[in-house]
């Protein structure tokens, strides 16, 4: 007698109302937590630039470039993130990343 699916759907309402009121300080902990930072730097722009990355790319494809950068460009020195960033976690850091690239244009 487990209740899984009326449990999962209530409870994904949740997060999901609870979503638009995250501050971009959340996007800012996932692109630490996966050392984002340590290639692209505290404002985007290192090794590797993604301050450009907002305005070549919508939102799914980002998220799929992150997953899976191999399949955007040849030999990428970006490690590929599928099944290691949470798909919570992933639209977090999607927007951070645009965020990143807006501040750097101003």
């Amino acid at each position: 007698p487990l209740d899984h699916d009326t449990k999962k759907g209530s409870g994904a309402q949740e997060p999901t109302e609870e979503v638009p009121n995250v501050s971009k300080q959340s996007g800012k902990d996932v692109y630490q937590k996966y050392a984002c930072v340590g290639c692209h730097g505290d404002k985007g722009k290192a090794l590797g630039d993604l301050t450009m990355a907002y305005q070549k790319y919508d939102d799914s494809q980002l998220k799929a470039y992150i997953q899976n950068p191999s399949a955007f460009i040849v030999a990428p020195q970006m490690p590929p993130f599928l099944g290691i960033i949470s798909d919570d976690e992933l639209p977090l850091l999607v927007d951070y990343v645009k965020l990143l690239g807006k501040n750097a244009a101003k």
